[in-house]
């Protein structure tokens, strides 16, 4: 495995724009390993929002499958073209939901974090991960690594969950029960990220704070788009990677009628980060 090193300058602007640990830890984000709590058993469907009993997922789910994006004046849903307010457009047997919670998240599957430095480690990787439901919550399904300085993918591999699944979310993840065939095992997939990296690698992404929970990686170098473009509602609710896309680069990416492509998402955070140093 040969590195191309980072530049000097790069590192600096780079350093600059991480996020400090108090930060990250105020949006949820896994800056280091969280001190386990139980996990609720009475949770919130992730589709319908309908309370539920994760032992007892069984029972009608009317949702809309899309996302609300403004189209002028008006909110409209991805998924029908729809206006907000419209009768839910979808129906399941199964109510869903994300183990969002870092603490809680502890208490099914263990935390790790980085250690070690290998003999070569990236400086900064950009990342994203594909997920689906489970009987777990929200695990990954696919884990994709790009590095900043070449901006190749350096790991794009298939994850096996450990709960049972309940929905492969392919309209947006693309994944399938036929790509977990040869899938890895999240330990398997996360020692390959981890044998990459030092304490010190800059991870960049949008969102991270759910792909860090999903991961179970505690991580304190993070630089997180969807953090220095808040929403101008506030939290919980973020500006998509999709619209800064468009706002900031100029390019459309996630096209409706397509699932996401991980590679294309890694990117997209990169050039958006590369973008505010001035490298693109």
């Amino acid at each position: 495995m040969i590195i191309t090193p980072i530049n000097p300058s790069d590192r600096q602007a780079l350093a600059k724009l991480q996020h400090s640990v108090d930060f990250l830890l105020r949006y949820q984000v896994p800056a280091r390993i969280p001190q386990s709590v139980p996990a609720k058993k009475i949770v919130n469907c992730r589709h319908c929002k309908e309370e539920f009993a994760v032992t007892q997922p069984q029972g009608e789910c009317k949702h809309h499958s899309g996302k609300l994006e403004r189209q002028g004046n008006d909110l409209i849903y991805t998924c029908c073209k729809r206006s907000n307010g419209a009768a839910p457009c979808a129906r399941s047997t199964r109510h869903v939901y994300s183990q969002d919670n870092a603490a809680e998240a502890c208490s099914i599957i263990p935390f790790v974090t980085v250690t070690k430095t290998p003999k070569q480690a990236y400086d900064a990787l950009a990342l994203d991960c594909e997920m689906g439901y489970t009987s777990l919550g929200s695990e990954v399904l696919r884990l994709t690594v790009v590095d900043f300085v070449t901006e190749k993918t350096v790991l794009d591999v298939y994850v096996k969950p450990k709960g049972q699944v309940w929905d492969y979310a392919t309209r947006y993840s693309g994944v399938t029960s036929e790509h977990m065939v040869n899938a890895l095992s999240l330990e398997d997939a996360r020692a390959k990220l981890i044998n990459m990296m030092s304490p010190q690698t800059i991870l960049i992404g949008h969102g991270l704070d759910h792909d860090l929970v999903c991961l179970r990686l505690a991580h304190a170098a993070v630089i997180d788009t969807s953090l220095f473009f808040p929403h101008q509602d506030g939290l919980p609710k973020r500006r998509s990677l999709k619209v800064l896309a468009m706002e900031l680069l100029g390019r459309h990416i996630q096209a409706d009628d397509q699932f996401h492509n991980p590679v294309e998402d890694a990117l997209t955070a990169l050039h958006i980060v590369k973008q505010r140093i001035n490298r693109v």
